[in-house]
């Protein structure tokens, strides 16, 4: 939803309008009305999904975060794994999850566009990182973060003489959540690809 809402403010912009209550109250086009539907039409299957409300943080544990961008959005997410030493299991929780629209006063046709809004992305998981922290009252939490922005990877492990501004104010957020590094993971492998570009509920 906030994808199409997000295409029809960028084509009132570009057609000249602006994004007041005119362009909150049109009417949809053709294309935009299809698009709508076919979100609705997905809405039933979300009656499906069940999350666990129980997070075994009492067993021995370790946070994993992953985070992504596209032209579409940004997104991250942190999963909890565990482990019980007297049934020696091993389980995966979704833990939290955010995503956003790729904020409208970016340049697509900047070079750097793309590692800048993967910046942000790590700039989420950052937050979310703090969030459940606090939540959960953890003081020490063993975690591993990944992205599979080579750009940032690099940037988070850069001097800070070499940055430019916007790169060091971002970095300087996520370490000081207590994220001082990031891991690499291929896009194939990357869960938070799913909020970044969007995907059906199917």
């Amino acid at each position: 939803f906030r994808i199409l809402l997000k295409k029809v403010m960028i084509k009132d912009k570009s057609a000249g309008e602006n994004n007041d209550n005119k362009s909150w109250n049109r009417l949809l086009n053709e294309e935009e009305e299809a698009l709508f539907k076919g979100l609705i039409s997905q809405l039933p299957v979300l009656d499906d999904v069940t999350l666990k409300r129980h997070l075994p943080f009492h067993l021995e544990f370790e946070l994993y975060g992953f985070c992504d961008a596209s032209n579409n959005g940004l997104a991250a997410v942190f999963f909890l794994r565990t482990y019980d030493p007297n049934s020696n299991a091993r389980l995966v929780s979704f833990v939290l999850g955010k995503s956003k629209v790729r904020p409208m006063n970016t340049d697509s046709d900047a070079p750097d566009s793309i590692p800048r809004l993967e910046l942000m992305s790590c700039c989420i998981l950052a937050e979310l990182f703090l969030t459940i922290q606090e939540a959960y009252q953890l003081p020490t939490v063993k975690y591993t973060c990944f992205t599979d922005s080579s750009t940032v990877f690099h940037w988070m492990k850069a001097k800070t003489g070499t940055l430019n501004p916007f790169q060091h104010n971002r970095i300087s957020h996520i370490q000081s959540s207590g994220i001082k590094s990031l891991h690499y993971v291929r896009s194939a492998e990357n869960p938070a690809d799913l909020g970044a570009k969007g995907c059906p509920a199917k």
